[in-house]
């Protein structure tokens, strides 16, 4: 009897030498794994921080739809202005020409007259 005794002396003190060990190796492990998560979170956050960063010096959609709408109107304003003054030159080149040919007719009648005057004076 004692020695049965004693052999469930030496199990018990054997599971709890082993029950022990791996408690130790999970506390390990345990360990391990939160270092690892911190780290993970760690790098997590720097990356946010980076692309927090990015998105910072990027335009937003607002922005850039309000710039294009700006400078369409505004692409619109000097196709106006170009074709205001497209309009100015043809009418000023009209007059240009208007005025040179009155000169001509004016020259012409002021030649016939002329004439007319010189014959009239000659046959007198």
């Amino acid at each position: 009897m004692a020695e049965m005794d004693k052999r469930y002396q030496q199990r018990f003190d054997d599971q709890t030498r082993a029950i022990d060990a791996a408690f130790a190796a999970s506390k390990e492990a345990v360990t391990k794994a939160e270092v690892a998560t911190e780290s993970r979170l760690q790098s997590m956050n720097e990356f946010r921080g980076t692309i927090e960063d990015q998105a910072r010096g990027k335009v937003s959609k607002e922005q850039f739809e309000a710039f294009h709408e700006s400078a369409t109107k505004a692409d619109e304003a000097l196709r106006e202005l170009i074709g205001a003054l497209g309009s100015r030159l043809d009418r000023i080149e009209g007059k240009s020409t208007g005025i040179s040919s009155s000169w001509g007719i004016l020259v012409a009648v002021v030649g016939f007259v002329g004439v007319a005057l010189a014959v009239y004076t000659n046959t007198r």
